[in-house]
């Protein structure tokens, strides 16, 4: 078969077919229905229609696709890390463990961050820790112009409050009794007792 009038028939509607981006099966089809026979079809198409240079193309097709494939996912996997580095920064405002207002305090409990903070009130000194979403408020001085068994009962003495990131209360800096239902220790018990009389 090789070299005749028939082979140059089939070479030249391959090449004709390839142009005009025919499928092989479609090709494969239009042989069939034409009655050569299939080991004919098979051979033919195999030596013209399955070159090299198909699939070279093919695979270069793939690998386009496979590298466009990969720059999309790093554009999105480098978009969320600085997304997340820039929240990263607006939630911690301030680098250091000691604060010395009461904002920055606030702001670092909030987010369950170790900070520390004195804060003077009516005379007496409160001592304010915070780490892993445990708030310790501890009376360091009570004023020395209250009774002998108040101080008794608070100076010195420390109570710690759990909560969950994001739900600090505020309360617990601002007043001595509020919100003390998440807080135990031997201050807590103090405060109590003063507010039973």
């Amino acid at each position: 078969m090789p070299g005749s009038e028939i082979e140059e028939q089939i070479k030249a509607y391959i090449g004709a077919a390839k142009k005009s981006n025919v499928t092989r099966d479609r090709l494969y089809k239009e042989f069939i229905q034409r009655n050569y026979p299939t080991y004919v079809v098979d051979y033919y198409l195999k030596k013209y229609f399955d070159n090299k240079k198909h699939r070279i193309q093919m695979v270069i097709l793939i690998l386009v696709v496979i590298a466009i494939i990969l720059v999309s996912s790093y554009i999105v996997l480098d978009l969320k890390a600085s997304n997340q580095e820039v929240e990263e920064k607006v939630i911690q405002p301030y680098e250091e463990e000691d604060c010395n207002n009461k904002e920055c305090f606030v702001l670092k409990a909030e987010n369950c961050n170790k900070a520390e903070f004195e804060r003077l009130e009516d005379g007496s000194t409160f001592k304010y820790e915070t780490n892993n979403c445990q708030f310790v408020k501890t009376a360091l001085k009570i004023n020395p112009s209250e009774p002998e068994n108040i101080k008794q009962l608070l100076e010195g003495k420390s109570l710690t409050c759990s909560y969950a990131k994001g739900q600090f209360e505020i309360d617990w800096v601002n007043t001595l009794t509020l919100q003390l239902d998440k807080c135990q220790g031997p201050l807590k018990d103090g405060l109590q007792k003063l507010l039973q009389f």
